[in-house]
């Protein structure tokens, strides 16, 4: 099941959703992430309710860094001018 797969020595999770909108970019695979820390050489797991959330035992700095990778490889493309028209 998903609980037992979950890092259980991992108290806290990250939502996706919420870096991404603090970012103001589009949200990435999670598998892209995933990857990504596991590369760096980290743990990761899925979080039993919460479908887009991600347990790592990285610290904050390093998803951090992962996401602003992913921010300029995926910039953000600033819409607000074409609104105002």
């Amino acid at each position: 099941t998903a609980a037992s797969e979950e890092l259980s020595d991992v108290p806290l999770y990250y939502l996706l959703p919420d870096i991404c909108h603090t970012l103001n970019c589009q949200m990435p695979p999670m598998s892209s992430i995933k990857a990504a820390l596991m590369n760096a050489g980290y743990r990761t797991s899925a979080q039993h309710k919460e479908p887009n959330a991600i347990k790592t035992d990285a610290p904050n700095h390093v998803l951090w860094d992962i996401m602003r990778a992913w921010v300029k490889e995926h910039p953000i493309v600033d819409n607000s001018k074409n609104r105002q028209k």
